[in-house]
């Protein structure tokens, strides 16, 4: 009998490939014989078989798209959602966290209650399979773990077995109308830091397997020099630094954390918790002044730092950037080197400083094995991180006790950190994915596993495969990297033959179980490759959310099918709404008393539009140490239909609802092979199933509603790229308006423009320390000058000449997102910044795009004013980066010099060297992974009245414009 069409082509794809043996072949056609003949019903049935019986890691790349383009000939996207690469068995995803806390949930009476009328509509309809099933009571968990957050959090808090000193009266006291007084866990008194360490015995790291280390550490260049941490010794090394910290701070002390990822930091940041301290943290990859910054604003008594960064056989300079930077916070100074003196590198230390070890000391061991925790208010300030700031300074950001319990959940229902995990991560304490790893690992009972070196090549990958890695979180520049540095074919970066010294394996990804991306928006291509790196294909857990969420609002899980690209569901205990486009304008238009509604019900079919978050959510911060909080998030903002009556919250991302990725009954049955009545259930009932209980869709991020991007997994502000840029590691920029009175250095502005009224721009701006730093954190680069700091306005009236950036500052990416556009209304004249960035390699840092921008106007000659715009490729993945600029007039006498001097400025000779001197002036000032996709030359800048930049019209505009 002859195979329908579909079952021929795809039989023929698969043979054509030369990689089966004639018995694959059999099982394959003895398949295809048992299947319907519709792709709708066979497509993730036949998939699976070829992903777990045919293919392999070590197989050229082009053949696994060639085989999933035949798989999925034909499948209707428009109802059926994204063709799903990754099946979940039946079994596998019942033993997964939420598979059993969804079983548990069977015995409790509000379950019952809430969600029976849901499931029996759904039994009525017909037969689920049990993979249906599981996504339907997932998708009613979801929608209740907001609706009815009292039981809900009972029950998720009991699953995390979380230790409270005095357990809450309540999840939940809710407020009327102001969501920052709302309040999560009242009464309740804890230390998060001893609950992660499973202080009574009963969480935490208790939950430990007998052997299992708490960490996992390699230094660099040492990937497989593998030092376990237990928890025992966890637990005397953070004892320790808490009796210490008790001798020289009181509760409610702020001090910063300013050093890598390694095993004495992570005993430093959980001592200082235990102790009642306010972790401060700043990425060691900020300069001096940017630390000074942020230890202004926290007003930090001490840093913790250390004295060099070991890096490729560099020792690059940190304790030498605090003691530059002109604080007066007393520096606690770690060695490099674990268990050594300080490295001869180091400056002497300033009169009152002490080596790491002289601090320890202070408390006697006895001291040290009787220190107890201190145990808080829930709502009492652990931890103050920064994202970016719309005045100037970064928004300081406070996480309490309760915020962590967002990571926890978040890690332990959306990537499946189990009892015995091992997690590894690549970030720093100074991002919220370091404190993120710590908790979301600790507080399930798994392994947090550190490498003391850049993610990017082999190493880190060897390192991944001796710690045995299950969980390995991810930003999509990374897996980029890895793909190009293996040709885009069958092995991974360093694999496919022997490692760099001659004799390594080759590198096998197959130890992982499910990859986590954070950070940018991924290409659907790029996590396909990562995907087929583990043999049998590997999900990917895309996770979006921020620091001022303590965690992600959107997500997957291990029940749900994984297409590339793709977040399958909203977090637990998270709600999110899709604005319109003309509710988006309202509300970034409308002061504080706008209050239009926007209804409570299911969004009745899948769009685009611009999160906005419904409160409350737990993780979600409720107020700022540097700003009006409420201003920031909530003026202008709809309410809620009458549900709670509260408004929503500004987010700032935009993403589009896509139809829901949907299998059939039988697919996952027979663990991927054999019959199974592929004809039972045609694609109605398949697409009908998923319309059952809440909003079923999934969704894709589209970037930034506001004028910010990311490229290579960096936050970026637009106006920062359309300034002069002195580094990736900016949180707030140097630019500004009336007088130019003040320069900053910090990725947190959203527009670092001038504004209204500058009279007067800078001239000969010497940067007397701007440090330079790419790939891996070269030397500091000093005297450096300012060629065109050019301040723009709504009357420019002198631009600045004679200067010139020799290598301005640079670099490093971070996993979180971090970067708004800002309107800064003070800059600089006479500024000495003394940058230190660290490395880009590391993709932990976030720049903003106000610096962006002037990097080209002040590198670039000829250029007046430029305006960033970030765009989504056509086939997904991270921002490609369009600059439009406004030429200069030429001086009197220069003859046409310079690029983009002359008649001829705008033709294709000259629009090819501007595009060279634009990602020259963005790879070393800013970021090695920088690329400029276009340069478009426009007479001026389109403005509104308040003098912004309208670069939404410019994006619109983008289909006409040559690409470069």
């Amino acid at each position: 009998m002859a195979l329908p069409v579909y079952h021929q082509g795809v039989l023929d794809a698969v043979a054509g490939t030369g990689i089966c043996t004639p018995a694959q072949l059999a099982d394959f056609s003895s398949l295809l014989r048992d299947l319907s003949g519709d792709v709708a019903l066979d497509g993730p049935k036949v998939w699976r078989h070829l992903a777990t019986r045919v293919l392999l890691p070590s197989h050229a790349f082009p053949l696994h798209l060639r085989l999933a383009a035949a798989a999925y000939e034909g499948w209707p996207a428009d109802a059926l959602g994204r063709p799903p690469l990754w099946l979940p068995e039946p079994q596998a995803a019942a033993e997964t966290n939420a598979g059993r806390f969804l079983a548990s949930l069977e015995s409790q009476d509000w379950w019952r209650e809430a969600a029976g009328p849901a499931l029996a509509s759904a039994a009525a309809s017909g037969p689920l399979g049990p993979s249906e099933a599981l996504v339907l009571r997932w998708r009613l968990l979801q929608c209740l773990s907001w609706e009815r957050p009292e039981p809900f959090w009972r029950a998720a808090l009991g699953a995390l077995r979380i230790e409270f000193h005095t357990p809450p009266s309540r999840m939940l006291q809710p407020h009327p109308s102001d969501p920052d007084q709302c309040r999560w866990l009242p009464g309740a008194r804890l230390n998060i830091a001893a609950a992660a360490l499973g202080w009574a015995g009963t969480g935490g790291a208790a939950r430990l397997p007998p052997g299992r280390p708490a960490l996992l550490w390699a230094p660099d260049g040492a990937p497989r020099s593998l030092v376990p941490v237990g928890r025992a010794e966890l637990l005397a090394m953070v004892r320790a630094v808490a009796a210490a910290a008790r001798r020289r701070f009181k509760p409610g002390d702020a001090v910063a954390v300013y050093l890598p990822l390694s095993p004495t930091s992570v005993a430093a940041y959980l001592g200082l918790v235990l102790a009642g301290c306010c972790l401060v943290s700043v990425a060691d990859s900020f300069s001096g002044a940017e630390l000074a910054e942020r230890l202004r604003i926290s007003r930090a008594v001490a840093v913790v730092t250390q004295d060099v960064v070991l890096r490729g056989g560099k020792a690059l300079p940190l304790y030498g950037k605090v003691a530059a930077s002109g604080t007066t916070a007393l520096a606690l100074v770690v060695p490099a080197s674990e268990g050594g003196g300080l490295h001869p590198a180091t400056p002497p230390l300033r009169p009152g400083d002490l080596p790491w070890a002289s601090f320890l000391a202070a408390a006697p061991p006895g001291e040290a094995e009787a220190v107890q925790p201190h145990w808080a208010d829930a709502y009492e300030v652990t931890n103050v991180l920064f994202s970016s700031g719309t005045t100037g300074e970064p928004k300081a950001i406070p996480w309490t006790h309760v915020t962590p319990l967002r990571c926890a959940l978040d890690g332990w229902a959306q990537l499946d950190i189990r009892e015995g995990s091992v997690v590894c991560w690549p970030t720093s304490l100074g991002w919220m994915m370091g404190p993120w790893l710590l908790y979301a690992a600790l507080l399930n009972g798994a392994t947090v596993a550190l490498y003391g070196g850049a993610p990017l090549g082999p190493d880190f990958l060897s390192f991944v495969t001796a710690a045995r890695v299950d969980v390995l979180g991810l930003v999509p520049s990374i897996v980029r990297a890895w793909r190009h540095a293996s040709g885009g074919g069958g092995g991974a970066a360093g694999a496919g033959g022997t490692g760099a010294g001659g004799g390594a394996p080759v590198v096998d990804l197959s130890c992982v179980r499910v990859f986590g991306s954070t950070g940018e928006a991924s290409a659907a291509e790029d996590y396909h490759w990562l995907m087929s790196r583990g043999c049998g294909y590997r999900p990917v857990v895309e996770y979006c959310g921020g620091t001022e969420i303590g965690g992600g609002y959107l997500s997957s899980t291990l029940l749900h099918p994984c297409a590339p690209s793709t977040f399958a569901t909203p977090t637990l205990g998270a709600r999110l709404v899709l604005l319109t486009p003309e509710q988006s304008e309202a509300a970034s238009e409308a002061g504080p008393g706008g209050s239009p509604v926007v209804p409570d019900s299911p969004l009745p079919t899948p769009r685009p539009g611009e999160v906005a978050l419904a409160m409350p959510m737990l993780g979600c911060s409720q107020r700022l140490l540097n700003k009006d909080h409420g201003k920031v998030y909530y003026d202008g903002m709809p309410r809620y239909g009458s549900r709670t009556g509260l408004p929503l919250r500004r987010h700032g991302d935009e993403v589009a609802a896509l139809r829901p990725c949907v299998i059939s009954a039988d697919v996952t049955g027979g663990g991927g092979g054999g019959g199974g009545g592929g004809g039972s259930r045609g694609l109605a009932a398949v697409a009908a199933a998923a319309a059952v209980g809440p909003s079923p869709w999934a969704y894709a991020a589209l970037g930034r509603c506001d004028d910010t991007m990311n490229l290579g997994g960096i936050k970026v502000s637009s106006v920062e790229l359309e300034r002069a840029v002195s580094s990736v590691e900016l949180e707030r920029a140097v630019v500004s308006s009336v007088e130019l009175e003040r320069a900053v250095s910090s990725v947190e502005l959203e527009r670092a423009v001038l504004s209204v009224e500058l009279e007067r721009a800078v001239s000969s701006v010497e940067l007397e320390r701007a440090v330079v730093s790419s790939v891996e954190l070269e030397r500091a680069v000093s005297s450096v000058e300012l060629e065109r700091a050019v301040v723009l306005s709504v009357e420019l009236e002198r631009a600045v000449s004679s200067v010139e950036l020799e290598r301005a500052v640079v670099s490093s990416v971070e996993l979180e997102r971090a970067v708004l556009s800002v309107e800064l209304e003070r800059a600089v004249s006479s500024v000495e910044l003394e940058r230190a960035v660290v490395s880009s390699v590391e993709l932990e840092r976030a720049v903003s795009s106000v610096e962006l921008e002037r990097a080209v106007v002040a590198a670039v000659p000829g250029v007046a004013e430029a305006a960033a715009v970030g765009v989504a490729p056509p086939q997904g993945g991270p921002e490609e980066l369009t600059l439009f600029l406004v030429l200069a007039p030429p001086a009197a006498g220069a003859g046409g010099q310079g690029a983009a001097g002359g008649a001829g400025a705008g033709g294709p000779e000259a629009l090819r060297e501007l595009t060279r001197q634009c990602g020259e002036a963005l790879r070393t000032r800013l970021n090695p992974l920088f690329k400029v996709s276009r340069v478009a030359l426009v007479p001026a800048l389109p403005r509104n009245a308040s003098n912004k930049v309208m670069r939404r019209v410019l994006r619109e505009g983008l289909p006409r414009q040559s690409r470069m």
